[in-house]
């Protein structure tokens, strides 16, 4: 039924509905009345202006949860960020997937982007590596001290090195909207 709500109401297509759903049960342990919410939600607010909204769930889900986001979070990340100009949530969704694998990948360039914001390297890549609560933590600390970089230079390197080509594509402006997990997408509402 919701599948057809869908369908009906924002010319989704069934089965691929359907596999953003079961994308989002497994990622996030939800069920499947939550996930049709979050993604009536979600088309209600615009996220599928360029019809790339299922394909962000299917793709990007994994490296929200990865990162210790849950699914009003990334959903909420993605409408702020996109509410920042945005022209593809389909980009949001590959910065935190960008962002994901490098802070992991314990790389020259992301220790340099850690130590060039006084960070400790070796401290927040187990804590990435972790996932959860600590990783949440870890990215709200990162992308803190990013955001008060008043060195603008800098700054840009640090958002190259951790978020590589979308930190360009996107900006500072959409980056930083982007890590805002507050907003009033809910899985719980009656949508």
């Amino acid at each position: 039924t919701n599948a057809l709500l869908l369908r009906d109401s924002f010319n989704f297509d069934v089965s691929e509905s359907t596999r953003a759903v079961n994308q989002m049960m497994k990622e996030f342990g939800i069920s499947a009345d939550e996930a049709y919410t979050l993604i009536a939600q979600g088309a209600q607010k615009g996220l599928n202006a360029n019809d790339d909204l299922l394909d962000t769930i299917n793709e990007y889900s994994v490296h929200f949860r990865q990162l210790g986001f849950d699914a009003d979070d990334m959903f909420n990340m993605l409408e702020n960020g996109s509410e920042q100009g945005s022209f593809s949530i389909d980009k949001l969704g590959d910065a935190i997937k960008e962002f994901g694998i490098r802070v992991k990948d314990g790389s020259n360039t992301t220790a340099d982007a850690f130590e060039a914001l006084g960070l400790d390297c070796e401290d927040l890549t187990k804590r990435f590596s972790a996932g959860g609560e600590e990783a949440s933590k870890a990215f709200d600390e990162v992308i803190k001290a990013l955001m008060d970089c008043d060195d603008k230079v800098v700054q840009n390197t640090v958002g190259v090195g951790l978020f590589g080509t979308m930190w360009e594509d996107l900006g500072t402006e959409a980056i930083g909207a982007l890590t805002n997990v507050n907003g009033k997408i809910d899985r719980t509402a009656d949508t």
